[in-house]
This record gives structure tokens, C-alpha cells and sequence, in this order.
């Protein structure tokens, strides 16, 4: 089974502030703090999406281009969130892909930054949950690190907690600016690797205009 801790603990909260799933009201905040990261990257002209845009690819359709997640403090309001979206790898299956991990400098050191990326983290490793006890699911009701409401003992469904978890992603794959240290520690400090120092990986991208300058 699940392990009690993560099925008993509802809203993941700490010092009023919640780490919980993004809704749709939230985008006009995400698209701030997209803005305040840009700018912290020197790339604040790179940024051509909208709260609009954002609206329209994660809550607009079933099947959303990406997922996010939230810190929210209730004096402040949003202060952090993480963008991703799932990916997969034909050496070993389900993967996620972080494409923005941003906590606002008035709220960073306290915490915030290592909870929201615990409780992502739990997505990731639990991605199939929802396939396992679709009867019980709330998946709207997620609230904050898996408030799984109603699902205490699953119905008497009884699965492994290693198959549960062995059925989620087997990776969270990201990309930091060199100069960034205190983001590189931050990382390795919990255990990521750096594939390009260790396995000699470059990242590469065709933007729009080279795509369609393809042969057909």
C-alpha cells in the first residue's frame, strides 16, 4: 500500500504557506513570476507567452501541454512555482521534464524551494495512482502534496508500494544556466546529476523558422 504518511497528510503547508497544484485562476501570478525569473536569467525579451496562452495549453483540453504547481502565501500570494511536463525514454520508459523552477527572492531560504520540489517529486513517482484506484481518485482535490481524499486504504485494493512506484517516472530531467551556482548546489545537494559534466550530453534545439526550413 501507499505509505500512511503520504495518504493521512492532505495540504503540504509550512509557516501559511501551501505547496499545491496550479488552477486556472492562477496564471495571471504564474505569468508574474515567469517575468521576475526572466528577467533574473537575462532573458526577459525571450518571453512571448501570455496568461492567455497559459490558459489555454494547461487548462484548456483533457489533455494538457503542461502541468504546475504552486507555493502560495497567503499575505503574498503566489511566490513559487514549477512547470513541467512528461516525457519518455526508450531505455527506461516514463520521464518528466522540469522547464521552470522558480521560487521569488523574498521568499527563497526558508524552505520553500526544497518543499515544492519534495512534493513534485511525489507526482512524478506516483504518475499511475490514478490508473491504479480510478474509484477513488480526486484528482481535483489533489490540495497540496497528494491530499488524497477518500482513498484511505484504497477500497481494499491492495497493491505494493514498490509496483506503485516502480509504475511512475524513472526520471526528472532539467537544464540550469552555468553561472547560476546557488541553483546548480541546490540540485546537487539532493542528489542530481550533472549529465554534462558526467556523461557528456549537449542540449540542442531547432527553433520554428529551422523546422520549416526542413526538407519536406
Amino acid at each position: 500500500m501507499v505509505p500512511m504518511t503520504l495518504v493521512e497528510r492532505g495540504a503540504s503547508m509550512s509557516d501559511g504557506i501551501a505547496i499545491r497544484e496550479a488552477r486556472r485562476d492562477d496564471c495571471a501570478g504564474i505569468m508574474k513570476l515567469i517575468h521576475e525569473l526572466a528577467e533574473f536569467e537575462k532573458i526577459p525579451e525571450e518571453i512571448v507567452i501570455t496568461k492567455d496562452t497559459l490558459e489555454r495549453d494547461g487548462f484548456g483540453s483533457e489533455h494538457p501541454w503542461f502541468r504546475c504547481w504552486v507555493a502560495e502565501d497567503p499575505a503574498a500570494g503566489l511566490v513559487g512555482f514549477v512547470l513541467f511536463y512528461y516525457t519518455y525514454d526508450t531505455s527506461d520508459g516514463r520521464q518528466a521534464y522540469m522547464e521552470d523552477f522558480f521560487v521569488t527572492a523574498s521568499h527563497r531560504g526558508c524552505g520553500v524551494g526544497g518543499r515544492m520540489l519534495g512534493c513534485v517529486a511525489q507526482v512524478f513517482l506516483l504518475l499511475s495512482l490514478r490508473d491504479l484506484f480510478q474509484d477513488f481518485w480526486d484528482f481535483g482535490g489533489f490540495g497540496g502534496c497528494l491530499g488524497f481524499r477518500g482513498v484511505v486504504g484504497f477500497g481494499g485494493r491492495g497493491v505494493p508500494e514498490a509496483e506503485v512506484l516502480a509504475r511512475g517516472c524513472t526520471r526528472l530531467s532539467f537544464h540550469v544556466l552555468n553561472w547560476n551556482r546557488d541553483a546548480v548546489d541546490f540540485y546537487v545537494k539532493r542528489g542530481a546529476m550533472d549529465l554534462t559534466r558526467d556523461e557528456d550530453f549537449h542540449v540542442f534545439c531547432f527553433a520554428k523558422h529551422t523546422l520549416e526550413a526542413l526538407p519536406k
